[in-house]
């Protein structure tokens, strides 16, 4: 029998789950999570929200390849010009390089 995570996600509050999701991409901890759920959000019970986060983060994984690759080329685009505002060549060129390589 396979595990289910659903959980009932539809009452929780959107701003709450977007935030948890924030915290999830930066890279930190689950207890970290769990102890900023508690600062925040008064009230608020983590598992839920971390559950309804990483389901977000499960969508993202059924995309079409090439919305990603396009994505990628766009992003990298952004990061180069953001480089060359700041005079930051070095980056630059390292975007140059990088879309360079999504090309071929």
């Amino acid at each position: 029998m396979k595990k289910s995570t659903a959980l009932a996600i539809a009452a929780l509050p959107p701003e709450q789950v977007n935030q948890v999701f924030n915290w999830i991409v930066d890279g930190r901890f689950e207890h970290d999570i769990t102890e900023a759920i508690a600062e925040h959000f008064e009230g608020a019970q983590p598992k839920p929200l971390i559950v309804a986060a990483m389901q977000r983060i499960a969508k993202s994984a059924d995309v079409e390849p090439d919305i990603i690759r396009g994505w990628c080329i766009e992003a990298t685009r952004h990061v180069y010009q953001k480089a060359i505002e700041l005079g930051d060549l070095a980056t630059a060129l390292r975007a140059v390089k990088q879309l360079h390589s999504m090309a071929t």
